[in-house]
């Protein structure tokens, strides 16, 4: 009897030795699985931030751009030596002379301040303290056919998404430029319209909006116009044009005041009708 209930308590000391051995290697290769995911998830986080670090540029001024994720090794970025401006270039096969983008930092209180944008130069943000123009390339660098060719011509088209990225990293609120733009062969008609979004601070949504509505009622309404409009025969090519542009009379953190001027000109009339409206947001 005795041997029997001794016998019995080996065995249970026995089976909770193996139990508790079981749990400590389960324990252990739990550890370790958790702490082989944490380590994947961080190293592609790390990849993830090394990939977002080489799609970005920041320059002295605190511009920062975004460049899309195509572009990757296909592009480089010079400072200029004379003036605050830089230019990316695409990195082809054969050369790096693609130019695909020049921003130039200007400051606030120069004399340059074109209402009109002219047809290789215009603004695309502005901020308290500077007005950012853009210049684009003149001509096609690479022969057709070619891979540069076709890489080149994507990377152009992505330009107003770069454009579209810009932040000041040094100022709390900014303008970045929003453009209509329509040239309509067939109808004579040609629209240049830009108006700004507010950026950089919360609660603006509803100014946005705003703005960008009322833009696109205004095209609307000249384009209706212009179907009601007889073109005497002999100014039958003549072109119709809209154009509006805007400079902000005060940008702060707490209030934004925006100045438009608009031009209006139905082909054969003796003159355009020229006026201006203002925005004002705090």
């Amino acid at each position: 009897m005795f041997k029997k209930g001794m016998a019995s308590i080996i065995a249970v000391i026995i089976l909770l030795v193996v139990i508790s051995l079981a749990f400590r290697l389960l324990t252990n290769n739990t550890k370790e699985v958790s702490q082989s995911q944490n380590n994947i998830e961080a190293d592609t986080q790390n990849q993830q931030n090394n990939i977002e670090s080489k799609l970005t540029y920041t320059n002295s001024s605190g511009l920062k751009i975004t460049f899309p994720q195509n572009w990757q090794g296909k592009y480089e970025v010079t400072e200029a030596e004379e003036v605050n401006s830089f230019a990316v270039n695409y990195k082809g096969d054969e050369r790096a002379d693609g130019l695909l983008l020049m921003l130039t930092i200007n400051p606030k209180n120069s004399d340059l301040y074109p209402l009109d944008n002219g047809p290789n130069t215009r603004i695309v943000a502005q901020s308290m303290n500077y007005i950012i123009t853009y210049s684009q390339g003149l001509d096609m660098p690479y022969m057709p056919g070619t891979k540069d060719f076709e890489d080149y011509g994507k990377m152009v088209a992505q330009v107003d998404q770069v454009l579209d990225s810009i932040e000041f990293t040094n100022e709390k609120i900014y303008l970045i430029n929003k453009r209509i733009w329509e040239n309509d062969q067939d109808k004579r008609m040609q629209i240049d319209y830009s108006y700004p979004e507010i950026r950089g601070v919360q609660g603006v949504q509803k100014a946005n909006n705003d703005m960008a509505e009322r833009a696109q009622e205004l095209v609307k309404a000249f384009k209706d116009n212009i179907i009601d409009w007889e073109v005497p025969e002999v100014l039958e090519q003549a072109y119709s044009t809209y154009w509006v542009n805007y400079r902000p009379t005060v940008i702060n953190d707490n209030y934004v005041s925006i100045r438009f001027i608009a031009s209006q000109y139905f082909a054969g009339a003796a003159h355009p009708m020229n006026y201006s409206m203002s925005y004002n947001f705090d």
